[in-house]
């Protein structure tokens, strides 16, 4: 076997040298146009995103037991658009309650599986959770 390999390797260096540097800058340049076209994609995607209304940025008050008691200590928790970030929230904030919060927490819940009790499977959707921080002269009426 060893035989073999050192005659394919001597037939492979003395005819094909310039063919396999050709090979390789060709597919050198192909991967580099395409690393320049996912760019251009990426940033296709990101122009083309559909802008969220400040309005829809907040969806409702997140209610339960935990966020009354934060309410208390000048801390709200809203349910948020899946689309949006911390500055969109906070400019929502601003625009819908007239107050400049300290700081804006985000969280996405996931989606769960339920099995309701007849034994019918589905799946509780997912969300993304705001928790905004305000100074303690600061309130927002959220019911």
């Amino acid at each position: 076997m060893a035989i073999l390999d050192t005659f394919k390797k001597e037939k492979s260096e003395s005819g094909s040298g310039n063919k396999t540097s050709a090979r390789t800058s060709s597919a050198k340049g192909a991967a580099g146009k395409k690393n320049d076209t996912a760019k251009l994609d990426q940033k296709q995607v990101i122009a083309s995103r559909k802008r969220v209304n400040t309005h829809d940025v907040l969806r409702r008050p997140h209610v339960t037991e935990k966020a009354t008691m934060l309410a208390e200590t000048n801390t709200y928790v809203f349910e948020a658009d899946a689309r949006v970030g911390k500055t969109e929230i906070r400019k929502a904030i601003v625009e819908l309650y007239d107050v400049h919060p300290l700081k804006v927490n985000i969280t996405n819940v996931p989606a769960k599986t339920i099995i309701s009790k007849k034994g019918v499977k589905g799946v509780r959707p997912g969300k993304k959770k705001a928790i905004v921080y305000l100074k303690k002269g600061d309130k927002i009426d959220t019911l």
